[in-house]
């Protein structure tokens, strides 16, 4: 999260939402995305941690403990939700068959009422806060073949607003489609490259302030600073270093050049960011953040960390209640804001919907 152009989180008012949520999504991703270990092969090879199963120190029997607790419960609520929504269905099959009888309303059916709305919400907060090694999650996820082929798709279609032809000497290899044709082309490559390892240093060896956490860039492993710090709670602890170090091995995977950018900066209301930085300055001139956080690489890292949140490991929907839930305690339970708080009050309720359409539309 190099970001020197972003010194520091305003406070925000998050506005009232609407929810709309749809049980067959969660349903979607208990079948279609169980939660499944991190091959051992696969997992990162040096970073912030060894995450070898057979590690017999406290810090790694605790942390399993903390994350079969986290499945277990997980398991427990997805299993009553799929158990109720068929149990409905169930109902509703029956009234169909008792209204084309011509008898009464179902109110001699002995099948017990379920609060789907109660079941839809343990759900949520059993997949929230996901307590495990955040980079795994990330490279789980993008090894899923679903999250693959949306790389591919979302690449294609934005292929036509980038430059043909051969790149020349003054030019930005970037902004041609040789930049986004190499990427498919080793997609399978740059995940071993760049989850291989992490360069960990002091900020100041990178020529950085340790609030600025880390840094990353396209193609690149992405660094962690040991110095890391939170400017709300003061050095980082190594939960949130492995936060920061999945958001910038994402920076080292995706970035956005062409149509795509312009798509993915519309899920944020660029006017709210500008007015939160207009209050903000006049404590701090220094806390100048709405052009670092409208790109649309700092957007899409953000959206990575919270599916990394819920724990998704591979093409799982993200709804309108998981960002509902988002808002309300992710900060809380990370302890990491990493300007968060701008971020959730520029997802408007003018643009929550194109927020929850993009998270699922990109390989996030």
């Amino acid at each position: 999260m190099d970001d020197a152009e972003c010194p520091g989180s305003p406070g925000g008012v998050v506005g009232n939402l609407t929810p709309e949520f749809t049980s067959q999504a969660i349903i979607t991703n208990m079948n279609e995305n169980p939660p499944r270990p991190l091959p051992a092969e696969e997992k990162q090879k040096d970073g912030l941690e060894d995450l070898d199963q057979s590690d017999p120190s406290p810090e790694r029997s605790s942390e399993m403990e903390s994350i079969n607790a986290y499945q277990s419960n997980r398991t427990a609520a997805e299993a009553k939700l799929e158990a109720s929504l068929k149990e409905e269905t169930s109902r509703g099959k029956l009234s169909q068959v008792r209204e084309s009888l011509g008898l009464n309303s179902d109110q001699d059916l002995t099948q017990e009422s379920f609060d789907i709305d109660a079941l839809e919400a343990e759900v949520i907060r059993s997949q929230a806060n996901y307590p495990g090694h955040w980079t795994l999650v990330l490279q789980e996820r993008l090894g899923d073949p679903a999250i693959k082929q949306k790389f591919f798709d979302t690449r294609l279609e934005a292929l036509s607003s980038l430059k043909e032809g051969t790149v020349g000497l003054y030019d930005k290899p970037k902004k041609f489609r040789s930049h986004y044709e190499s990427q498919i082309e080793n997609y399978d490559k740059n995940i071993d490259s760049i989850f291989s390892h992490t360069q960990i240093g002091n900020a100041a060896e990178y020529g950085k302030k340790p609030t600025n956490a880390g840094m990353g860039n396209i193609g690149e492993p992405g660094v962690v600073f040991s110095d890391g710090e939170s400017r709300e709670s003061g050095p980082l602890t190594v939960r949130q270093k492995m936060i920061i170090e999945a958001h910038e091995k994402g920076h080292g995977m995706r970035d956005f050049q062409g149509s795509d950018a312009t798509e993915i900066q519309s899920v944020l209301d660029l006017d709210v960011l500008r007015e939160l930085q207009n209050v903000a300055v006049t404590e701090d001139p220094q806390n100048r953040f709405a052009n670092y956080l409208q790109k649309p690489e700092e957007i899409t890292e953000r959206m990575a960390q919270l599916k990394n949140y819920f724990g998704f490991k591979g093409n799982e929907t993200f709804t309108q209640k998981h960002l509902d839930y988002a808002r309300e305690h992710y900060i809380a339970d990370t302890g990491l804001d990493n300007n968060m708080t701008p971020f959730f009050a520029a997802i408007t309720p003018e643009t929550e919907a194109k927020f929850i359409e993009v998270m699922n539309k990109y390989p996030i």
